[in-house]
């Protein structure tokens, strides 16, 4: 993916996160998300054809790397991803690490 595109994909994934930590889903608009995110309308819906494809796309890339079997990252020790203590402690640091988000998508529609 060319890197203008994974640079406002990230800023949209931010700016939702951002508002799914103080918002219920239900309660933000795509006028909230592109304010927070800084980019156009257009923009928006070149990257998602509505907020709930949003959602979907943001769980997809979240749980897509917390349940990767490969788990060799170097920032949680995750050396031996045969161990499966390590596998779940990878799962618990990422839901860990996101919780505000977690909540957020659980608590959505």
């Amino acid at each position: 993916m060319d890197r203008r595109i994974l640079k406002t994909r990230k800023a949209i994934y931010e700016a939702f996160d951002n508002l799914l930590a103080k918002y219920d889903y239900s309660k933000i608009s795509i006028q909230d998300i592109i304010d927070e995110a800084n980019v156009g309308r257009s923009t928006f819906y070149g990257h998602f054809e509505t907020k709930d494809d949003l959602l979907s796309s943001r769980c997809k890339d979240l749980f897509e790397h917390i349940f990767n079997p490969d788990l060799n990252e170097e920032a949680h020790c995750f050396i031996d991803s045969s161990s499966v203590k390590n596998k779940i402690v990878h799962i618990l640091t990422h839901l860990l690490e996101h919780k505000d988000l977690i909540k957020g998508i659980l608590s959505s529609e």
